[in-house]
């Protein structure tokens, strides 16, 4: 399953393979078309979707308090991460993925926002800028793990889609 509206620019992957206690499968993020955690092919689906979907909603209640400044055009190279998340950013949690080396923060810019990310345990960051709105709507489309079915069509071939709700 992908959900995206432009699966050229980011989308997230979702795929339900084998429930083991929890839904686990396949979890990535597609950034400009490419594959982003693809090397976990086999994660705890419940974990990762429900840690990112809370870590976003607290972020965003933190910032409609004004606990979360905008980081406006701050040059990456300027940004200390050497503590916790700065102040000015939301730490999305992908769960396990998360303990695997994956960091991934939203800022704010204007009509802007800023998706910060590390994918080898926070030696390098990267940035995509996206029109404001953009990763909180990409995660908040994302269907809690309750709502996913696998399909069988074969030995070889499965798919996921949601459940009749």
């Amino acid at each position: 399953m992908i959900i995206s509206e432009d699966i050229s620019v980011i989308g997230i992957q979702v795929e339900y393979l084998k429930e083991i206690i929890t839904p686990h499968g396949i979890f990535n993020i597609i950034i400009d078309q490419d594959f982003i955690l693809g090397d976990n092919v086999f994660v705890d689906l419940y974990s990762v979707i429900s840690f990112l979907k809370e870590s976003l909603s607290e972020g965003l209640v933190r910032l409609e308090q004004g606990k979360v400044p905008e980081i406006g055009s701050t040059p990456l190279s300027k940004i200390d991460f050497s503590g916790e998340t700065p102040g000015s950013l939301i730490y999305l949690d992908f769960g396990e993925l998360s303990n695997k080396g994956f960091v991934f923060h939203l800022g704010f810019n204007g009509k802007y926002e800023r998706l910060i990310y590390s994918l080898d345990n926070e030696e390098t960051y990267r940035e995509k800028i996206y029109q404001r709105g953009t990763i909180r709507n990409l995660i908040e489309a994302i269907p809690d793990c309750d709502k996913l079915k696998s399909i069988r069509r074969n030995e070889m071939i499965s798919l996921t889609d949601l459940k009749d709700m």
